[in-house]
């Protein structure tokens, strides 16, 4: 080689950058086994957890019928427990039991009557996939839009939201008016809403909520843009944030309250990658 020419730049194999992923799958998967194991020898199913079939049957069944009915049922209101009620009726119709008789269950019928009102309830989504899907993806796009403001003004003041006299979801607001191509109208009930009408500290919670996410999902999102040299990386922490805000569906933004978990489980992945990186770097070297 002349002087003149650079030294040659050693670059990692491939497989170094999809070792954390694979490492990743393989954590997870020895982690979940003995659950699953636990409940293939107690229920006699193989199955991660119960929880789920009661997700699709108080979350996800319910949230399809509001959609077929063209009903507006937040989680946990009176709308929403009597839909689900329908969805018990139905299956002890089906099954031959009175809905109205749960207490005092032996548990294996408990268990029976959990499963079947599951069996119903996934009838329901399959039946509406068109309507199950626009309920799910309306959740999570309130979570994006919701700061979390009526929670934490109740936190911070000991007061519901609604005692502030101003509405409590701007952005169902704003999409009333732009349904009916009404922009000024849009425009203004935002401007009285959130600026001229709202008190204060209701103003200050808002505000602060909602910079406070624009500000997570910045550096998110440059986190995820620094990491072009390592896309198995950037992969695996884009389906982490996918996972997190995708998964609650119909109830996301009932949960996603704190904007900032999904920032923390990427910086958590992105250390450990970063550092998973390096120790490899460091054997690879002293290999050769």
């Amino acid at each position: 080689l002349s002087p003149s020419s650079s030294p040659p730049v050693y670059r990692l194999p491939s497989t170094v950058y999809r070792l954390p992923i694979i490492l990743f799958w393989l954590i997870l998967a020895a982690l979940l086994f003995p659950w699953l194991l636990r409940n293939r020898r107690v229920l006699g199913r193989w199955l991660l957890s119960t929880a789920f079939e009661e997700n699709v049957a108080r979350v996800s069944a319910v949230a399809t019928l509001a959609e077929v009915n063209d009903i507006d049922a937040d989680p946990w209101t009176e709308t929403w427990e009597y839909l689900y009620g329908q969805i018990v009726a139905q299956a002890g119709s089906r099954y031959g039991w009175e809905p109205q008789i749960t207490s005092a269950l032996p548990c294996a019928e408990g268990q029976q009557r959990q499963e079947q009102v599951a069996n119903m309830a996934q009838e329901i989504v399959q039946r509406h996939p068109r309507e199950a899907a626009a309920a799910h993806l309306w959740g999570v796009m309130l979570s994006l839009l919701d700061p979390g403001h009526r929670l934490w003004y109740r936190a911070l003041t000991g007061q519901e939201w609604a005692t502030t006299g101003v509405v409590d979801n701007i952005w169902v607001r704003l999409a009333w008016s732009v349904e009916r191509h009404a922009w000024g109208d849009a425009l203004h009930a935002f401007w009285q809403e959130r600026v001229t009408q709202i008190p204060p500290t209701a103003a200050l919670v808002w505000w602060g909520l909602l910079m406070g996410r624009v500000v997570v999902w910045g550096l998110g999102l440059r986190g995820l843009a620094r990491l072009q040299l390592r896309p198995w990386g950037a992969l695996l922490l884009a389906g982490v944030v996918g996972y997190l805000l995708l998964l609650p569906g119909p109830i996301a933004y009932d949960r996603f309250y704190v904007p900032a978990a999904p920032a923390v489980a990427v910086a958590v992945a992105a250390g450990g990658v970063s550092v998973l990186g390096k120790s490899c770097s460091r054997i690879l070297t002293l290999l050769e």
